[in-house]
């Protein structure tokens, strides 16, 4: 049971049998106190609020400090470990005449030194969708706005005026989510957040400079509904200064969706998932100041697509499309395929594992390309631009026969074009040495080696299987048709282990791989 015991100026906690006092020093809004931490020290101080506002606790130091603010109750509100440099600073949302503890230490309990920690209270305005605000901002200084959401999606935060204004969006315990300096045009300020109902959001306002000062207006406002974007079909646009456009697009199928802009206005895409979280962004992937995002789908979902100008001054027409890759074309193990890269294009292969094992797909040829590795759900599995040399990739992956691959190919960058040959060849896993249950084997392993071994066990009951040694090593356990099942690195010092419920009488596969060379011990037991 944790109590509290107050006596004066003094805070005593009890947790899990141990006694921890410490002074709480009132830090008074407007104000600073200086004050030095010593090793694996912390620092307790208590504020009072004046005002239902934002108040703000930071450091100002040569040292790595760290921050944590309570409530009355002792209820942890939010921590900050690196507002400026390596200064701590927390914003929280406070009730008029309230107190909160905030509790200040070093970020490792190796720091020491000397520190100064101010306070400082804004009082917050709301804002509310189609209802802008006016105000002034004074050298140096932050206005702050608060937003509650009524429903999932997006909020366009602007400002607008002569004013060269900064705008930092954070919810509402503090995290940050994205800022902005000249999105709108002429020194305005734009954000977008992805909000969700109920929830309260935090705007800062500042000049773009601690010159900056002068008059703005500040509005909220939520994107017009988005045009329905059919798969295989276009629209046609004209982008307005600041303006910015919306559209929708509904997956049939598992896979990827390309959006893409094409003419001669320099355009700027933003794609979001069902819960409006940001999942791609571009500038100039189409060439010529044409944007495209590539963007995993799911069967069913609907996707949302933002289009702008590349800055907040720019106009011109546009064409918006969507599409999907081509089919893949069938790359056969053993065999190559000729082709050529055009400017900006994707090239998608596919590859059936007849065995399992390790899959290698390569380029050759002098053009500089990139390749992309998918799972047969298009989980993205890896990916390589230079390792087959001379500009050339290669990916080799693990893969469980009669599983399906995705490779997709481009050259390096949206400019690239020419020439290239494409080839897989397969390779069976080793035959892995047996490890009877109760025993060790000793080993010796390399960089980039891959030593298997396999159990068989006799019963049902818990499998541990791990190394011993000065070795840095990992293991990986798969089914005995080659289903991955866990990986493990660092159990006790560098070595590996893994523990697992064994069915009887069926064979595990070990691969043993490591993050430095030298000799290894390797055991399985039963319990």
């Amino acid at each position: 049971m944790k109590k509290f015991l107050y006596m004066i100026g003094i805070l005593v906690f009890f947790t899990a049998g141990s006694v921890f006092a410490q002074t709480t020093q009132e830090l008074r809004i407007g104000s600073f106190l200086s004050g030095s931490i010593g090793q694996g020290q912390d620092v307790w101080y208590s504020v009072r609020a004046t005002q239902a506002g934002v108040l703000t606790v930071f450091t100002e130091s040569n040292i790595d400090t760290y921050l944590e603010a309570y409530d009355a109750q002792r209820n942890l509100i939010t921590e900050n470990d690196d507002g400026d440099d390596l200064n701590a600073k927390i914003n929280i949302l406070t009730q008029a005449n309230t107190t909160y503890l905030f509790k200040l230490r070093g970020y490792s309990e190796s720091v020491t030194g000397s520190f100064r920690i101010f306070a400082d209270s804004k009082a917050i305005t709301e804002l509310r969708i189609g209802s802008p605000v006016s105000g002034n901002i004074s050298t140096g200084g932050e206005n702050w706005y608060s937003i509650r959401a009524v429903q999932n999606g997006i909020l366009i935060v602007e400002t607008s005026g002569s004013t060269d204004t900064y705008l930092i969006a954070y919810d509402e315990f503090n995290n940050y989510i994205t800022a902005d300096d000249d999105s709108a045009g002429n020194g305005n300020a734009k954000v977008k957040i992805p909000v969700v109902s109920g929830k309260t959001y935090l705007i800062a306002l500042r000049g773009n400079s601690n010159y900056a000062a002068g008059a703005y207006r500040i509005q909220v406002s939520s994107p017009a509904a988005p045009s329905a974007l059919a798969v295989g079909s276009f629209l046609n646009g004209n982008i307005t200064q600041g303006g910015e456009y919306w559209y929708s697009v509904r997956a049939a199928q598992n896979g990827f969706i390309i959006i893409e802009t094409s003419g001669n206005t320099d355009t700027y895409l933003e794609a979001y998932d069902e819960n409006y979280n940001l999942i791609a962004s571009d500038d100039d992937s189409a060439g010529n100041g044409n944007a495209k995002v590539r963007i995993q789908v799911s069967a069913g979902k609907t996707y949302t697509i933002a289009l702008r100008g590349y800055s907040g001054v720019t106009t011109g027409a546009y064409r918006i499309q969507a599409s999907v890759p081509a089919a893949p074309v069938v790359l056969n193990v053993g065999s190559f395929l000729n082709g050529s890269i055009a400017a900006g294009s994707e090239y998608w292969y596919n590859v059936r594992a007849a065995q399992s094992g390790y899959i290698t797909v390569e380029t050759s040829g002098n053009t500089d390309t990139y390749l992309e590795v998918y799972d047969e759900n298009y989980n993205f599995i890896t990916s390589d631009d230079d390792s087959a040399g001379s500009g050339n990739a290669r990916v080799r992956i693990d893969a469980v026969a009669g599983k399906t691959f995705y490779f997709l190919l481009r050259g390096y960058s949206s400019e690239t074009t020419g020439a290239y040959r494409i080839l897989a060849n397969s390779q069976p896993y080793p035959a892995p040495a047996p490890i009877t249950v109760g025993s060790f084997l000793n080993g010796n392993i390399q960089y980039d080696d891959e030593i298997w071994y396999s159990v068989r066990t006799t019963r049902n009951g818990r499998l541990t299987v791990e190394t011993t040694g000065s070795t840095d090593t990992v293991l990986d356990i798969y089914t005995s048709n080659y289903q991955h099942i866990e990986r493990n690195d660092d159990n006790e010092d560098y070595n590996a282990r893994i523990i697992i419920n064994a069915n009887a009488n069926t064979t595990y596969i070990f691969r043993l791989t490591c993050y430095s060379p030298g000799p290894y011990r390797i055991y399985a037991i039963m319990e």
